[in-house]
């Protein structure tokens, strides 16, 4: 037998497949399924697949998110998916299943859902039911798309619409709309229509050139304010506009452009607001503090005049008086004479100076009665006629029954004669001047608009109208003014107007001018008119003098010693005894301690110790009967208020000459001279101070 080996041989086959292709397409898909959920998410999208061949129900990754499960944690099915709708959807999610089967065009709809956790969703699906050749259902694609946030947002933003809506609407104080890039209207609030007078539908469309001026749509203002706007990002202006019945309005205007994201300009914001009654408030609280700083300017210069006047008073008396006490002692055709009678002019014309400067700050002493204007005027008139020149035509028109006013009449013609004057030199190649009197009724509206102490009630009215070269504001503003005047050198003294306006004060009137360049002036003078007949209201009390000489003893009372040394000097030529004082102690020690009668007490009523009146009132407890004369270079209100002098009281305004002062003083010792000497019959006893 043969041994034979035996050899198991294994034989290795390999057969190789290409899958490249079948890889790369398994890769897309993952990736496509990958990006697909990742869409999903991003869009907040589930999608699902209803087979109705099997019954089976696919859902996507984030379906499952949607429905608040894990993906993969629950096996989907249609009765889990209808278990999820929110119970007041559920008839209508079965009919909209019906209606899927049936339809051929996608269906959509919006329903609630019911989260895992609870929380109800919105939600908005479209469906599409895909069938064979046969026209048999064979799925439904579809997809279900969180929409809560979205609709929150929705909501949110309609809210937040409406109630920038209602703020615009009701933001009545304020016209707030928009422009087109061309400037047309396109929104309209309630402020706007409230301002500008429009309703929206009146409005929306047309150019917001129409609330402007005419003359500012002439000069292509609207066009310019855009343009500053878009270039600038906002413009802002106060400027006046027109309303659609034709009336402006003071407006203060805010434009802001508006961008598209690219930048290009979407249009214009405009907001306005009406601010009419401001500006007039501004403009009257400026009138009235320009006003209080005029008036406490003028106070200030008057207060500064009147004391100014008061030492320049005492000075010129000493220098008229003396220089008259020369003349009378000289021979009038020497040169020594006529040298020292120019001094005495001079010092005249200073007292007239030192006058207005008196008038002007209310402290020149003035004696009122009851007259007519008319009157002063048609006395007057003559003189006026001569002073302004042949050149200027001057018209009177006197009101009748015109009423009185209480007022010194030299005042009333110091008025009259400036008020002309400076007509006058306004009118330079002649004019028209025209002289008007009428009863007027100021109530506290008229006090209330001049800013001036309310005064209502029945008033004169005097006015001057000249129609000569006019005015300006900032003249205007200054033309009382003590020295300030636009005539050239040696034309005036910047005193005329500053005397009326000082005048006027001091009789508790009112004055006002009205002037333009090139449109003539006018001044009204208003004074108190005063029911009382002026007859009636004179008092024939001035006694006659016969000479003015006497022997009676006078106890002169005069700080400044260079008018006392005169004053005596003078009284004594003419006879009186004089007992002089420098101060009220030294009065006072020859009151009580002088042996023999003194008739009167001639006393400055600015004295050191005590004023005039005071020591007046002393001396006359030691001495009762004695006559008192004041005299002064102003007034306080020892014996006056506001310079109106008080009844019954004797007074000599400085500066005075010899003449004026030995005159008075015979005046004042005649008057009732039968009383006096009844009380002086028996001696007095003279009291200790």
């Amino acid at each position: 037998m043969k041994n034979y080996k035996v050899y198991n041989h294994r034989v290795n086959f390999e057969i190789a497949f290409d899958i490249t292709e079948r890889k790369i397409s398994e890769e897309n898909l993952k990736d496509s399924i990958l990006h697909l959920d990742i869409a999903q998410k991003i869009a907040n999208i589930g999608s699902y697949n209803i087979n109705f061949e099997d019954g089976s129900l696919d859902w996507s990754n984030h379906l499952y998110r949607i429905f608040g499960y894990e993906p993969g944690e629950v096996v989907p099915t249609f009765d889990l998916f209808k278990s999820h709708v929110h119970p007041d959807y559920k008839n209508m999610f079965v009919k909209k299943a019906k209606i899927d089967l049936i339809g051929h065009q996608p269906y959509v709809n919006e329903y609630l859902i019911i989260r895992k956790d609870g929380d109800v969703r919105t939600v908005y699906s479209t469906e599409r039911v895909e069938k064979d050749e046969k026209g048999t259902p064979k799925r439904i694609l579809g997809t279900l798309q969180d929409i809560t946030e979205h609709n929150r947002a929705v909501e949110d933003l309609r809210k937040s619409e409406e109630h920038l809506r209602l703020l615009v609407d009701g933001a009545k104080e304020y016209a707030i709309f928009m422009l087109d890039p061309e400037g047309r209207v396109v929104t309209w609030n309630k402020g706007a229509e409230r301002i500008k007078g429009y309703k929206k539908e009146e409005i929306i469309g047309r150019h917001f050139s129409i609330f402007y001026e005419q003359k500012d749509i002439d000069s292509g203002k609207p066009a310019e304010d855009l343009k500053m706007a878009a270039a600038d990002g906002s413009f802002e202006e106060e400027g006046w506009r027109i309303r659609k019945d034709g009336t402006n309005f003071c407006a203060s205007v805010f434009i802001t452009a508006l961008e598209n994201k690219d930048g290009s300009l979407q249009g214009f914001s405009k907001i306005t607001r009406d601010i009419t009654e401001r500006k007039k408030n501004e403009q009257e609280r400026k009138k009235l503090e320009n006003q209080l700083l005029q008036s406490q300017k003028m106070e200030a210069i008057g207060t500064l005049t009147g004391g100014i006047a008061h030492d320049f008073n005492n000075l010129l008396t000493t220098i008229i008086g003396y220089s008259e006490l020369a003349l009378d002692d000289l021979i009038k055709d020497t040169p020594l004479y006529d040298t020292i009678k120019e001094i005495m002019k001079a010092g005249r014309r200073a007292g007239l100076l030192t006058r207005q400067l008196l008038a002007f700050s209310r402290k020149q002493v003035i004696q009122p009665e009851i007259l007519n204007i008319n009157d002063i005027l048609t006395v007057t008139e003559k003189m006026l006629r001569r002073t302004i020149g042949e050149d200027i035509d001057m018209v009177s028109v006197f009101a009748p029954e015109l009423w009185n006013v209480e007022m010194d009449p030299g005042q009333m013609e110091q008025v009259l004669m400036n008020l002309a004057i400076n007509a006058r030199d306004a009118m330079p190649k002649g004019g028209k001047l025209t002289i008007e009197t009428a009863n007027v009724e100021l109530d506290e509206a008229y006090f209330r608009d001049h800013s001036v102490e309310s005064n209502p009630g029945p008033h004169v009215m005097l006015a001057v109208t000249d129609s000569g070269t006019g005015m300006d504001e900032q003249t205007r503003s200054r033309i009382f003014e003590p020295f300030f005047t636009t005539k050239e050198m040696e034309r005036g003294t910047g005193l005329g107007l500053s005397t009326v306006y000082g005048i006027v004060k001091q009789n508790k009137g009112h004055i006002s001018v009205y002037s333009e360049p090139g449109e003539g002036t006018t001044f009204k003078v208003y004074l108190p008119a005063v029911m009382q007949d002026i007859e009636g209201a004179k008092e024939e009390d001035k006694a006659f003098v016969d000479q003015l000489g006497g022997t009676e003893t006078v106890l002169l009372v005069e700080d400044d010693d260079m008018l006392c040394r005169m004053a005596q000097k003078i009284l004594e030529t003419h006879g009186y005894t004089v007992l002089s004082a420098h101060n009220s102690d030294e009065a006072l020690k020859i009151a009580n301690y002088h042996h023999d009668s003194i008739h009167l007490l001639l006393t400055d009523l600015v004295i050191p110790g005590m004023n005039g009146k005071e020591l007046a009132g002393r001396i006359e407890s030691i001495l009762p009967g004695i006559k008192v004369l004041y005299m002064s270079g102003y007034t306080d209100n020892a014996i006056a208020h506001h310079g109106v002098l008080d009844r019954d009281i004797n007074f000599i305004q400085k500066p005075f000459s010899p003449n004026d002062l030995v005159q008075k003083v015979r005046e004042v010792l005649d008057r009732d001279i039968e009383d006096w000497k009844a009380q002086n019959s028996e001696p007095s006893a003279h009291l200790k101070y």
